[in-house]
Parts: structure tokens; C-alpha cells; sequence
């Protein structure tokens, strides 16, 4: 039996990463002798956010480091903060950027990965791709690079000096074959490209009776939360109520948009849940609003539950959903509205539109994601 190391910053905490790596970790146990490494403080987090098999082993680096995890993190992070606001790009900037707190493990992460024999590391997250990618040459297991985020978003957040070493020193898989194809053109570099998935059991799907509309993700500006409430006003209809559900820093900053607008009777920040199924079935139309994602589980979800969706143009949705009549060209306000006007209109067409999606979600069942993973750990 195969042994697979799982090399991710956290995986007791919520996101997107945490998510993926736990089903794709679930699915896979039967095969493989499954590692998940992280940098979590496991003494603090007592259970999982995410359901992972419990006989699945998780080694944490943190419990020794973590006084000097937090004295040089934390000033890194508001540093890297302000070079992106500010798009200041020099030699220091660069080197901050690049930053990455692990140094001050080095030796005890080469020496456990030299001690376990793993057939496999994947490298979960650029920052992870880029770590491991300097070190290949000291580690005996090989090494892949699991991308979870777009290229556009990564090009933003790191040097890309950085990331085309990263792309060279090691295989890489990417969330699209839009990623792919233009790691191809730009750098002449082939990378493989591999979907997201979402389990195929059955649901209950939705009536699309119900006058709400959702949008899932955390209050953050990328998720472009502040648009979607300027849209749901303009929409101007009384009948309908949007919930957002999730949590973040932005969370007051929305609250006073919805109150300035008096939306506060229709617009709702549900915060967070361990529940989405049941928002998802009482939903009658799906929005996203974000300015950039890498592979948006949350458009899988909401397809399997028969939504109809509408979103802003994200590359990756061109290959997700069945028709582009419901990619609004970014910051295209009125024709979002206008398409909302007419879903909330015509109940027909929400079914109609719902049906492609539900039949299009077929292509993303684990099973066939599944075993394209295994081909690559042969």
C-alpha cells in the first residue's frame, strides 16, 4: 500500500483547502496509507471542521514553534497586507511577499519527511508548493504541488519568480484547464489539470418555489459581497429576501451597506453554519458575486441542489456551468439585474435553468475525479 502525505498549513480550521483535502483524503484512505501533516495547534482544536475518517493520521509541526509562530507570523501577515494595497513591488517587497514563516521549522520537517518513507507529498497551497519545492532535492518522497486557488489570484499574492521555480521543480495540478492552458502559453510548462469534486449522494433537492435567493462564502472583499447587496437593491422587489450565509471581516461593513440602503427586512447575514444544506434546499436562485475564485465549491453545491445560478465571469465557471447565458461580464450591474429580474419572474425558467445545472454536476461526481487522482499516484 501506497504511502500519501498530505502537506497543508491547517486542516482542523474552516476553508476551502481544509474541505478539499479531507474528502479527497476520505476518498482515497481505502487504497492508500494516508499523512495529513499541517501547522495547526491540535491542543486547541479539538475536533475537525470537516468530517474527517478518524482513523486517518494528522502529525502536527506547531505545538513546539508556536511562541515563534506568532511573533514573526503575525507582523508578516500586516506587512504583506499593505504591499498589496499599496503595489509597491521592489527587491524588499518581494522578499516580504515570499516570507514564509516554515524556515523556522526547516530542520524538523526535513527530518520527519526523511524518516516516513512517503511514496507521495502533496503540497497543498502555493506557499506549500514553493516550500517543498526548494527542498525536493533533500526529500526522498515525491513531490506534488496541489494548486487551490487561480493562477490570476496567485500571480497577485506571491512573486512570480517564485512561482514558475515552483512549476519547474515539481509536477503541479492545477483547478482548470484554463490555468493550465495558460501556464502552457506564458512559461511553456506542462501541468495537469484536475476538478474539484462533490460526493453523489442523493439530496433533496429544492422546490424553487421559495422567494430567497443565496449567496455562501466568507464576508471578505473578494467575495464582493458589497456589489451583491447594490444589485439585490436595484432588483427593487419587495417579495424576495437575500440571505448571505457565512462569516468574516466584513461582516460590519455589510450590515451598515444593508442598513444605509433599508434593506435590513430583506437582506440577511445568516453569519455562520453547520447547516448549509438545508439553505440550499429552501433557495430558489444561486449568486456569486466574487471578483475572483480558484474553483468555487460552493457553484458544485448548488447545481447538485438544482439551482439556477447567476455569476459574475470567473475563467473556471466557463468550464462549470452549462451555459454562459448566466456569466454576467464582471461588473456588468445591469445585466446581472436584469437576468435576476428575470429568474425572480418566471418560475419555469428557474426550473429549466435548474435542471442543466443538476444534470452538468454529473461531470464532478467523486468517482470519476477519484480516479483520475489515482492514475497520478501510481
Amino acid at each position: 500500500m501506497k504511502k500519501i502525505c498530505f502537506y497543508t498549513n491547517s486542516i482542523y480550521t474552516l476553508g476551502g483547502i481544509q474541505r478539499v483535502v479531507t474528502e479527497l483524503a476520505n476518498n482515497l484512505y481505502n487504497e492508500y496509507d494516508i499523512t495529513i501533516v499541517c501547522h495547526d495547534n491540535s491542543k486547541w482544536h479539538k475536533k475537525f471542521n470537516y468530517n474527517l475518517n478518524k482513523n486517518i493520521n494528522v502529525k502536527s509541526f506547531n505545538e513546539k514553534y508556536l511562541i515563534l509562530d506568532n511573533i514573526f507570523f503575525f507582523p508578516v501577515k500586516c506587512l504583506k497586507f499593505l504591499i498589496r494595497k499599496t503595489k509597491i513591488k521592489n527587491k524588499i517587497t518581494e522578499s516580504i511577499m515570499n516570507f514564509d514563516y516554515k524556515f523556522l521549522k526547516r530542520r524538523t520537517i526535513l527530518k520527519y519527511f526523511n524518516s516516513q518513507n512517503y511514496d507521495y507529498i502533496l503540497a497543498e497551497g502555493l506557499s506549500n508548493c514553493i516550500y517543498l519545492s526548494n527542498l525536493k532535492d533533500k526529500i526522498p518522497s515525491k513531490i506534488i504541488g496541489c494548486w487551490h486557488s487561480s493562477f490570476d489570484n496567485y500571480i497577485k499574492q506571491s512573486s512570480e519568480k517564485y512561482i514558475i521555480k515552483s512549476l519547474k521543480s515539481i509536477d503541479t495540478i492545477v483547478l482548470s484547464k484554463y490555468d493550465a492552458d495558460l501556464i502552457k502559453k506564458r512559461y511553456n510548462i506542462d501541468v495537469k489539470y484536475i476538478y474539484n469534486f462533490i460526493n453523489d449522494n442523493e439530496v433533496e433537492k429544492s422546490s424553487l418555489n421559495n422567494k430567497y435567493m443565496i449567496s455562501i462564502g466568507r464576508y471578505h472583499q473578494v467575495k464582493g459581497y458589497e456589489r451583491l447587496i447594490k444589485i439585490f437593491k436595484k432588483l427593487n422587489n419587495n417579495e424576495w429576501k437575500l440571505l448571505i450565509i457565512g462569516d468574516g471581516p466584513e461582516k460590519n461593513k455589510l450590515a451598515a451597506l444593508i442598513d444605509k440602503y433599508h434593506l435590513n427586512n430583506n437582506v440577511i447575514l445568516t453569519g455562520g453554519t453547520n447547516n448549509v444544506e438545508k439553505y440550499y434546499r429552501q433557495a430558489s436562485i444561486f449568486l456569486m458575486t466574487s471578483y475572483g475564485e480558484g474553483f468555487p465549491m460552493v457553484i458544485l453545491e448548488a447545481m447538485k441542489y438544482g439551482l439556477p445560478i447567476i455569476a459574475y465571469d470567473i475563467p473556471v465557471l466557463h468550464e462549470i456551468l452549462p451555459s454562459e447565458d448566466y456569466i454576467i461580464k464582471q461588473d456588468d450591474e445591469e445585466s446581472y439585474v436584469k437576468l435576476l429580474k428575470k429568474l425572480c419572474d418566471d418560475a419555469k425558467l428557474r426550473v429549466k435553468s435548474g435542471q442543466l445545472n443538476l444534470k452538468k454536476c454529473e461531470n464532478f461526481y467523486g468517482k470519476k475525479i477519484i480516479s483520475q487522482w489515482k492514475n497520478v499516484l501510481k
